[in-house]
């Protein structure tokens, strides 16, 4: 079993994330994406962290839709 990444960790990822959405930087925003998805499987149990990761994506959704 894969070690578990802290939320704080993923958190940050998120932030960073966020980031590139709002430069409209859709190629970066796309890989750290990828990367948050991976890294929230093997995540430790965190509903903030959850919360936070549907707000961006729903506006990176908004982003690439346009």
């Amino acid at each position: 079993m894969a070690e578990k990444v802290a939320s704080p960790l993923v958190a940050k990822m998120i932030g960073n994330w966020n980031g590139f959405i709002k430069k409209q930087d859709i190629l970066n925003a796309e890989s750290k994406r990828k990367e948050i998805v991976i890294a929230r499987k093997n995540m430790e149990e965190d509903q903030n962290v959850l919360i936070y990761f549907s707000l961006i994506d729903a506006r990176y959704k908004m982003m690439v839709q346009e």
